[in-house]
């Protein structure tokens, strides 16, 4: 499923240096240095071993960021151009075609949306996302997390936000409609995208792997992918019947596992690491030439949500843009693009994306709890980078 990664947590690292100085007496400066370095990489073991034993399943970007200049060469960089599995991060590119189309004036972002329409591609399957972009706009929702009343209506900016924040496929699918197969490709070219699949309705590609014929997916092209999903996506919407939870549940019970795993990882449109990072950079004010300012402020509004509903992190950083998302056979995705406003790293702005695919199923818990700090980690911590560095060194 895709579904939100994190909700509200403290970004801590860069006031780690103020925190110790008022914790009490140091230990001896030679021990405290060696055991500080031993938990840093610590914190890094799961990835530190992914990285070695399976790095065709890893990708990462790493980038300094200084707003007004082009990207220099990345810190770290491992598959960057190796298109990955991107589970909910490939929202930021529905974000981005949104954004082009509002500063175009070509979609009004204050255009009514009424929730039959927005629930026309609401397949349950997303980890709750619908049901808490609901309850966050208080609107009234059934046990299967669809709205009561179908005639309330809200504004479309109102499913950027959902699309962002909560990881709403449905909302995302309703945007990608409006937006149109076309514009979509347009604004993937005018980004510079070049590791970039085609990008396809999410109630589509749930309908396609859930079909009898599910496994030809395996033998088709993207654009061929593509093609099917955007279909599925429009006979869902046209098809309330198809929509039914009661199928919905049946439909899921009857699949084959084995080959979930191998849609999951293989089919989902996909993306690379060098291209997220530079979108985020672009964000967060690197010269990439992907965005006017008119664009970058929407992308900011919605990608810094939060920094509004986090005071703790508000007040040590003065920007925070995220996306990501995950797939529950083996999928996991983060994309941040952040600068502190304490300690240490004050003022060091580092954009940071890192794609996962093929993870045991045991392994995902843990690896889902240790990405944000892993994404801190490889953003600001020298001996992390260190360890990664070393880590994807060829064995003599």
């Amino acid at each position: 499923m895709l579904k939100p990664l994190l909700s509200v947590f403290v970004l801590a690292l860069a006031v780690t240096a103020s925190a110790a100085a008022q914790s009490g007496p140091a230990a001896p400066a030679s021990t405290s240095a060696q055991a500080a370095a031993k938990a840093e990489v610590d914190t890094l073991s799961l990835l530190l071993t992914l990285l070695r034993e399976r790095p065709q399943d890893v990708a990462l970007s790493v980038y300094p960021v200084t707003p007004g200049q082009p990207l220099p060469a990345p810190l770290l960089a491992h598959n960057a151009a190796q298109p990955m599995p991107l589970a909910s991060s490939f929202k930021i590119v529905v974000l981005a075609a949104y954004a082009q189309a509002v500063a175009a004036g070509e979609l009004d972002p204050q255009q009514p949306v009424t929730l039959a329409e927005w629930e026309s591609f609401y397949v349950l399957q997303d980890g709750g996302a619908h049901a808490e972009a609901l309850k966050s706009l208080n609107i009234p929702a059934d046990a299967f997390g669809r709205a009561k009343d179908g005639t309330h209506a809200v504004p479309l900016d109102t499913l950027a936000r959902a699309m962002i924040q909560f990881s709403d496929n449905a909302a995302t699918d309703v945007l990608l409609t409006r937006l149109g197969r076309g514009r979509i490709d347009a604004a993937v070219q005018r980004l510079g995208l070049s590791g970039q699949q085609p990008v396809a309705p999410v109630s589509g590609v749930f309908a396609a792997w859930s079909a009898p014929s599910a496994a030809e997916l395996l033998t088709l092209s993207p654009q061929q992918r593509a093609d099917r999903f955007w279909h599925e996506a429009a006979q869902l919407a046209a098809w309330p019947s198809r929509r039914q939870p009661a199928r919905i549940i049946f439909t899921a019970l009857q699949k084959d596992a084995a080959l979930g795993r191998q849609l999951q990882n293989s089919t989902f449109p996909a993306g690379t690491t060098a291209d997220y990072a530079q979108l985020m950079a672009g964000v967060l004010g690197a010269d990439t030439g992907q965005f006017s300012a008119e664009e970058q402020a929407v992308m900011r509004r919605h990608l810094g949500w939060l920094t509004e509903v986090s005071p703790e992190n508000a007040a040590v950083f003065s920007a925070i843009y995220l996306k990501g998302g995950n797939l529950d056979q083996g999928v996991l995705t983060q994309n941040y693009a952040l600068t502190p406003s304490q300690g240490p790293n004050a003022g060091q702005s580092i954009a940071v994306s890192l794609f996962l695919r093929n993870l045991p199923s045991e392994q995902a818990p843990p690896l889902q709890a240790a990405l944000n700090e892993w994404m801190l980690r490889l953003a600001y911590d020298p001996v992390a980078q260190a360890a990664v560095r070393e880590a994807l060194r060829p064995l003599p």
